[in-house]
């Protein structure tokens, strides 16, 4: 009998499709109209009694078939108004009831497709994940699950059990398999070809954009031949063309987050005059840098320019996911002049076009609207403590509040406190391994970080930071014992990674998947406080994952550490970088000057 049971339970889940009978209507219609429950079901379904099914139980199930009927048809509404009708309910809802009961059985299942977004057909938890990797769509989803055999792993809040569950929803929808089939075939035979055409033969580059380092270069693009190249007798570089001479100043840049920032800007500049402006880097003018700055404040056209945030080697692939702020404008001018100077220091190039091009320091602390960032100091840049509080309670209810998974929630839990308490950067915490730990003392913990420049040094593990490594360690199923860590194991771990191959040894995060679970976080909190707390909703939303950086500073000098201590831990390498942070309270500042000056 239980085994009976549990068969008919899981048919229905998946038979939701089938309306309740007409009797079965009649009954629910009847308990609606004010019938005693078990009358209703005497008259119209007596059939349905049993020894374990009352009246009520089975009014119950004609309901909730009801529910499933109308949300497989997408009429949410419909659904919430069958849940809260009741025999008590007004004339007028019983009314409603009763259209929604004739107009069900006539109304289609829709089919999905694929420009539906992923909202419309997954379940909440997997859309939300699906959507803060960028992907909204059937079609993009379709896309992205082709690129590789494991690609949830890229996608935070997603495991093999969810990739399984829409692997399975997509193969029961033969229309929208035939669609997905048609839409690869489609990619796969014009996934190049009309960049690489464009880029050696025509003139007229309305085009795809793909990564640079794709491109088969032309002699007519290439650099060999710019305007500005000055003569080969002279040059310092070996570089035969741009592409290589933009390597060789990239290669000067000894860590790798900056030269993947330096990367991003010289690729777009690249992109930009061979497809905008129909030249090569080297015979970039003066009036071709000041039209750039235009630009980076809005690509266009968008749907060549801006597109998700995806690997690099996805069809979908864009230079940019939006126009520039001013502070990121002047940050791509400043990267791109330090270029050029280079080069004409190399004397591969006569002059610098994008000299005099930028964009001031005074509107770089000004938004999009001309309105003062107030966060333009390092000390406004933090965290207070009673905002610290509410930021770290919203964290302990990630998963009811949030919808996180377990396994990500307890991470993000672990970097918020380890981050804090250690002051370290994001991309220092993402190439962490256990093997740095080290211990002096049972209560002095340290481990040993390289920070900018490949400088090694020390810094002091607090209770905070030791504790939450310690219950991180076991989630993840580690020995307490530092003896028996494994070495190579990173400190911040990809749960997906876990959740597939529980035996196989971690490879950690990067520092941009990181930034990006922080900032996930930091926005999800500032819409649930907005109301009440506009001030801490706007500092979220303006907030990197540098500060946490910030606000361990702030909070370690207001607690009373020295600002020698502090300097040592941050690994500033003067002690006036540190003093940014020393201030004192604003409310107390006003009064002790006003005791003075009366």
């Amino acid at each position: 009998m239980p085994r009976s049971s549990s068969k008919r339970a899981k048919s229905e889940a998946q038979a939701i499709v089938d309306l309740p009978s007409t009797a079965e209507l009649a009954a629910f219609r009847a308990y609606l109209q004010g019938i005693d429950p078990k009358a209703c079901v005497d008259r119209f379904i007596p059939e349905l009694l049993t020894a374990r099914r009352n009246a009520r139980g089975i009014l119950g199930a004609i309901r909730r078939s009801l529910v499933s009927a109308t949300k497989q048809r997408h009429r949410a509404e419909w659904a919430d108004r069958i849940i809260q009708v009741a025999p008590q309910s007004s004339k007028r809802m019983l009314r409603e009831i009763e259209v929604i009961l004739r107009e069900l059985p006539s109304t289609p299942i829709p089919v999905p497709q694929l420009d539906d977004a992923v909202s419309k057909w997954l379940i909440e938890r997997t859309a939300n994940a699906l959507t803060n990797a960028g992907i909204y769509t059937l079609a993009e989803l379709v896309v992205h699950m082709n690129r590789r055999r494991m690609w949830w792993r890229s996608i935070d809040g997603l495991g093999p059990q969810s990739a399984k569950n829409i692997q399975t929803f997509i193969d029961a929808q033969p229309a929208l398999s035939r669609q997905a089939a048609s839409l690869l075939s489609h990619l796969r035979a014009n996934e190049r070809s009309p960049w690489q055409r464009a880029i050696n033969e025509s003139k007229s580059l309305s085009v795809e954009v793909v990564p640079w380092s794709d491109v088969q270069h032309s002699k007519q693009f290439d650099g060999s031949r710019g305007v500005l190249r000055a003569p080969k007798r002279g040059c310092l570089l070996e570089a035969r063309n741009d592409y290589e001479a933009a390597n060789a100043w990239l290669d000067l840049q000894e860590s790798p987050a900056t030269r993947r920032a330096y990367r991003k800007e010289v690729e777009r500049l690249m992109l930009w005059a061979v497809i905008e402006r129909q030249k090569p880097l080297s015979s970039l003018m003066h009036e071709d840098t000041v039209a750039y700055r235009a630009f980076l404040r809005r690509p266009s056209p968008a749907s060549r320019w801006v597109g998700p945030v995806v690997v690099r080697t996805s069809v979908e692939w864009r230079p940019f996911q939006g126009p520039l702020s001013i502070k990121s404008t002047a940050y791509a001018l400043t990267v791109l002049s330090s270029l050029f100077r280079w080069l004409t220091e190399q004397r591969y190039l006569v002059g610098n076009p994008f000299a005099g091009v930028n964009a001031k320091a005074s509107k770089a602390a000004k938004g999009e609207n001309g309105v003062t960032n107030p966060f333009t100091q390092p000390r406004k840049r933090a965290f207070s403590v009673a905002e610290w509080k509410t930021i770290r309670r919203w964290a302990d209810r990630a998963e009811r509040n949030l919808a996180w998974r377990t396994d990500a929630a307890a991470r993000l839990r672990f970097i918020l406190d380890f981050t804090l308490a250690t002051g370290l950067r994001v991309d220092e915490l993402a190439q962490l391994t256990l093997r740095e730990f080290f211990s002096e003392k049972r209560t002095q913990h340290w481990v040993t970080v390289k920070g900018k420049g490949g400088k090694r040094a020390p810094v002091a593990i607090p209770p905070l930071a030791w504790n939450a490594l310690k219950a991180e360690l076991k989630r993840r199923g580690i020995s307490a014992s530092m003896q028996h860590w494994p070495q190579h194991e990173y400190v911040v771990a990809s749960v997906n990674d876990l959740d597939a191959t529980p035996t196989i040894e971690n490879k950690g995060l990067t520092a941009g998947r990181i930034w990006a679970i922080l900032k996930r976080f930091f926005e999800q909190v500032a819409e649930r406080v907005e109301t009440q707390q506009p001030q801490l909703a706007e500092k979220l939303r303006a907030a990197s994952p540098h500060w946490l950086r910030h606000t361990h500073a702030t909070m370690a000098l207001k607690g009373g550490a020295e600002l020698v201590t502090v300097r040592d831990n941050l690994r500033h390498a003067s002690v006036s970088t540190t003093s940014n942070y020393l201030h004192a309270d604003e409310t107390q500042r006003s009064r002790q000057m006003g005791k003075v000056f009366r």
